[in-house]
């Protein structure tokens, strides 16, 4: 048996889950997994500084964030623990502008709510990046965005809750329940997932098309 350190740069509880969820998920298809099919996963939320906006606008500005979640939670992990993290996560929210109704005349123009997950596996140095899907904010949380307000503490304004990022966020109250935030970051770790699940194709030999088919 093999446990799996992951060091994730937030102490959300709802992103450590989503990350614990995907990798539970695919860690046999994992690299360690081929020599280690019996493997426990242990995600560990650390209380990192994204070194971002507390709300980051754009993908540039997010993925920035996740990238430096992602750094900074493999040095805390190390100076916890004497060692390397087997990965180190980073999971950043973020918003986009969507102008629709002025590129395609129908619709109109919002604001978009998005994440980026960064994974760093320390032990080759490898980089993995996932976008979630995007859904739109409604007009009343829109606006106070754009005045100034983070999501989170928009969301507990508007809909009269209290400490949404850990629980079902804005995602979870506005599917009605179909998907949680949870959810929501397992989906675009999934994504971030890929190069290592799929490390045969991420070759320099499989760039150059010499690698196996």
């Amino acid at each position: 048996m093999r446990t799996l350190h992951i060091a994730v740069g937030s102490s959300n509880p709802v992103k450590v889950d989503g990350v614990r969820m995907a990798m539970e998920e695919v860690k046999t298809d994992l690299p360690e997994g081929v020599d280690s099919p019996d493997i426990v996963i242990q995600a560990m939320g650390l209380a990192v500084d994204s070194e971002v906006p507390a709300q980051p606008m754009g993908d540039r500005e997010t993925r920035q964030g996740a990238i430096n979640r992602a750094k900074k939670a493999a040095e805390a992990f190390a100076a916890e623990q004497g060692k390397a993290p087997d990965y180190a996560v980073g999971v950043e929210g973020g918003l986009c502008e969507d102008a629709c109704f002025d590129e395609h005349g129908v619709g109109t123009n919002t604001l978009q709510c998005m994440a980026w997950i960064s994974i760093y596996r320390p032990a080759e140095g490898r980089w993995g990046f996932g976008r979630s899907g995007a859904f739109p904010l409604p007009p009343a949380l829109t606006q106070l965005v754009r005045q100034g307000m983070e999501l989170g503490e928009a969301h507990d304004l508007y809909f009269s809750t209290v400490n949404s990022k850990q629980a079902g966020g804005t995602i979870g109250m506005l599917s009605k329940g179909r998907m949680s935030r949870a959810q929501y970051m397992q989906h675009t770790m999934m994504m971030a997932l890929v190069p290592f699940v799929s490390s045969e194709h991420f070759t320099d030999e499989a760039a150059t098309g010499s690698g196996s088919r």
